[in-house]
């Protein structure tokens, strides 16, 4: 995997914590809520590195993760072009109209997994380009594709957003990692 070094680099630029706060994604983001939408300073980056060992982040609703508002939208950016084979994501189709679901523990991403016995929804995915978004609700039923590229990386960030008008938990405040915001605003 990559190392926490590594990471923290990358929690570090400024330009990846920007790109949150484009224009055009708040602007989405305000016609979805009708309100002056609240960016969650937890930005993610997803690095996929090929390797037989390390597990894909297994189906999940993302609400489990955040807490706070169920109203809140994740936004998933590639950072290049990403055909399913590098690992993009794959959604459950109509699945934010169960609910939240029973999850179980999961190698991967996030450690749990949701229960999808019983459920009648397919699972949709797609090649993404560089400028694409892909925008879904909090107990939307997701997952990433193995990356099956012998010697290239997957990259994509993951922002959330909701109303500000809603409650949010703590800990979407704090960075991604084990990293402080005095530590990532250092130099």
């Amino acid at each position: 995997g990559v190392t926490e070094d590594i990471y923290r680099k990358v929690q570090k630029l400024e330009n990846f914590h920007a790109l949150a706060h484009s224009p055009k994604l708040l602007n989405l983001y305000k016609l979805l809520f009708d309100a002056d939408p609240f960016v969650h300073p937890r930005s993610i980056c997803r690095v996929m590195l090929p390797h037989k060992e390390l597990a894909p982040t297994p189906s999940h609703q993302d609400y489990l993760h955040i807490q706070g508002a169920e109203k809140t939208w994740t936004c998933w950016v590639p950072l290049g072009d990403i055909p399913q084979s590098l690992g993009g994501l794959a959604m459950l189709k109509g699945s934010h109209q169960s609910g939240l679901l029973g999850v179980t523990n999961a190698p991967g991403a996030g450690g749990l997994e949701t229960i999808l016995c019983g459920l009648d929804y397919e699972w949709q995915g797609c090649d993404f380009s560089v400028g694409d978004i892909l925008t879904f609700h909090s107990h939307t039923v997701h997952k990433s594709l193995s990356n099956q590229h012998p010697d290239l990386i997957r990259l994509s960030c993951d922002f959330r957003y909701q109303s500000v008008h809603e409650p949010i938990e703590q800990a979407s405040l704090l960075p991604h990692g084990s990293f402080t915001w005095e530590d990532l605003y250092e130099g």
